[in-house]
């Protein structure tokens, strides 16, 4: 499926990535450490998942780095 008019291909379903963080710094208890989300992001992508929302958020760069370098690996 397309991401609106981009041309970019993206699964149909979304993961939303809210819940990865270092959930030290949250009292959550639905914040998930790395080494917690690691097999979610993992799992997304064996199935063809391709698209994670990590909205605007202050857990931005954090949600990004660890899908960027579980991707790399």
């Amino acid at each position: 499926m397309k991401l609106g008019n981009t041309g970019v291909d993206v699964s149909r379903l979304c993961i939303g990535c809210m819940s990865f963080d270092v959930s030290e710094r949250w009292h959550h208890p639905w914040v998930l450490d790395e080494e917690r989300s690691r097999p979610i992001i993992k799992r997304a992508l064996e199935l063809g998942i391709n698209f994670f929302d990590t909205a605007k958020s202050k857990l931005l760069l954090m949600e990004m780095k660890l899908i960027t370098q579980f991707i790399m690996s």
